[in-house]
């Protein structure tokens, strides 16, 4: 078994566990997770940034 077959597997049953069940289904939640994995990173950024300027 390859690498990217292990990976969907993984991932499959994954989703399962969190009730995701069709691949329609799977996709709507990645794309969330990416959504909220970047708004988060953005607002680390912001905070970084402000805290650095209130410094000088």
């Amino acid at each position: 078994m390859s690498g990217k077959e292990l990976l969907k597997k993984a991932a499959a049953r994954s989703a399962k566990k969190r009730g995701i069940l069709s691949e329609s289904h799977y996709h709507k939640w990645l794309r969330t997770q990416r959504q909220a994995a970047a708004k988060a990173s953005t607002s680390d950024y912001s905070e970084a940034k402000r805290q650095l300027l209130k410094r000088l």
